[in-house]
Parts: C-alpha cells; sequence; structure tokens
C-alpha cells in the first residue's frame, strides 16, 4: 500500500505553476477583452476551467496549429506568445478532444491574424 502522504511522480503542465516563457499572461493577448474561450493556453490555471460543448476554442491557439504558425506570429509581434501557447497545446488537446478536433480543423485552413501586426 502507498503511503497516502506521499506524492506521486507526473510529467509535464502539472507540475508547473508558470509557463516557460515569462510575462505571458491571458491579459497579453490581443484578444483578451473580447475573448468567450474558456481554456486559455496563456491560463496557468487552464485545468480548474470547464470546457462546455458549445464554448469557443482559442483564436491563436486555432492559428498556432496552421503551417508556418510560428513565421505568421513572429511577423505579427507575436512570437513569446506562440511559445506559450505551443508549450500549452499538447496538454491541453489530452484533455479536451474537441479542441483536438478543432485544431485539426484549423490545420486546413488559412491565417485570420494578419490585422494583429504590431511594431514590435
Amino acid at each position: 500500500m502507498k503511503n497516502p502522504d506521499s506524492r506521486q511522480a507526473s510529467s509535464g503542465f502539472e507540475q508547473l505553476s508558470f509557463l516557460p516563457v515569462q510575462n505571458v499572461t491571458p491579459e497579453s493577448c490581443p484578444r483578451f477583452l473580447k475573448c468567450n474561450a474558456p481554456i486559455c493556453p496563456l491560463d496557468a490555471d487552464w485545468r480548474k476551467r470547464i470546457l462546455l460543448s458549445d464554448d469557443p476554442t482559442c483564436f491563436f491557439l486555432t492559428e498556432s496549429v496552421k503551417r508556418n504558425a510560428q513565421t505568421v506570429f513572429k511577423v505579427a509581434g507575436l512570437k513569446t506568445l506562440y511559445w506559450a501557447i505551443v508549450f500549452t497545446c499538447p496538454f491541453i488537446t489530452a484533455q479536451h478532444p474537441r479542441i483536438q478536433k478543432a485544431l485539426e480543423r484549423a490545420k486546413l485552413s488559412g491565417f485570420r491574424m494578419t490585422r494583429f501586426h504590431t511594431d514590435a
């Protein structure tokens, strides 16, 4: 019998209380004020959120899985945002198959984020 006070070793996101990219929070997202997606890849507490069947998927999460996404994010001045999303994406899709399906569909479409260029 295992000691009830011992912690099982786990890998991945659950061991991290922060993203490996510094200063990236949901508030640093250009769509933060108008976003309705409950699962935000920039939210350290995304695992505590509930995803309903009709909830939207994070706009930048869907953009991050497209071909040449790294370049598009860099040109838009959102390179740090991209790396934070790429880090979290596998953990989110493992927990939310509906988001995984949305990302698979998103891979087949073109980019919609060209309006997010910054001077950075």
